[in-house]
């Protein structure tokens, strides 16, 4: 059996996740001498970068490139309206990612806006909630956690009925993520080059195994043992601008996963490879 997840990478975890509440506070008290600045400078405060010292002087034909550095976004610019949240948290649709991130503020930005969010599926007599939250950091690193609860509905008393076995009213699966975009969308004035992004997923099921025991041992013996397994994540998204008169947004990638049904039948030692996609 896997160890649980570590307590050590919970908390590092939760800490890169929870910096954004603390970036603004701390990143003015550094500097006791600092000036005194009018209050829109609390909502979006700028870091401003001195490097008139390593870069000539701009010429008059040449405009001087921006050496601000926003802590959060201009709070009067209009955020993307995509992605959404996946089930498990990170960008994207449902149960598919995109590659663009989560409300990524833009360049030259620290912190992103946070994203929260709430999805319910109803399947008969199941049913499905999760509960997602994300950040982004630099335009470029998306931290998000998710928390799924499957509700098996029905299956509780068919179970019982023939094998005298509860299994319990639920199952929750928690989900930790990092994305890194490693593409931009039209990089080296590529407009053909699409969005690029990897991930890695840690995920974590504290039923199955409790689920396994009463079932006699039924998944251990075909494979899904464990209550703990990653994800790797590669995902290619292309906005075609318009269609219809409407942007389309194209995404595909592959996905290395350990899980049985997103990780809700627990884990395996075996990993295989799955193609996964969206049209938005």
């Amino acid at each position: 059996m896997k160890s649980p997840v570590s307590p050590s990478f919970l908390m590092a975890w939760a800490s890169a996740l929870a910096v954004f509440a603390l970036g603004a506070p701390l990143a003015h008290a550094a500097d006791p001498a600092s000036p005194q600045l009018d209050p829109s400078a609390f909502i979006a405060p700028v870091l401003t970068l001195d490097q008139s010292a390593s870069q000539p002087a701009p010429s008059e034909s040449t405009p001087a490139k921006s050496t601000e550095l926003r802590l959060f976004p201009d709070p009067t610019a209009k955020g993307p309206p995509l992605p959404f949240h996946t089930i498990e948290g990170y960008g994207g649709g449902a149960i598919t990612p995109i590659a663009y991130l989560v409300n990524g503020g833009g360049k030259n930005t620290v912190f992103g806006l946070p994203a929260v969010a709430f999805s319910y599926v109803n399947a008969g007599s199941k049913d499905l909630e999760a509960f997602t939250i994300s950040e982004t950091l630099f335009n470029r690193l998306e931290l998000s956690y998710g928390a799924d609860r499957f509700g098996v509905g029905g299956l509780r008393g068919a179970l019982i009925s023939a094998t005298e076995k509860d299994i319990g009213t639920e199952v929750w699966l928690h989900n930790f993520n990092a994305r890194l975009a490693v593409l931009d969308e039209g990089s080296f004035s590529q407009d053909w080059l699409p969005a690029v992004t990897v991930g890695a997923h840690l995920k974590y099921n504290p039923d199955i195994n409790r689920i396994n025991t009463q079932l006699g041992g039924a998944l251990g013996s075909i494979g899904y043992r464990h209550n703990t397994g990653e994800d790797f994540t590669l995902t290619v998204s292309k906005t075609i601008p318009k269609v219809f008169d409407r942007p389309l947004i194209v995404s595909a990638g592959v996905r290395a996963s350990e899980a049985a049904d997103l990780g809700i039948l627990g884990f395996s030692d075996k990993w295989s490879a799955t193609f996964e996609g969206n049209i938005v």
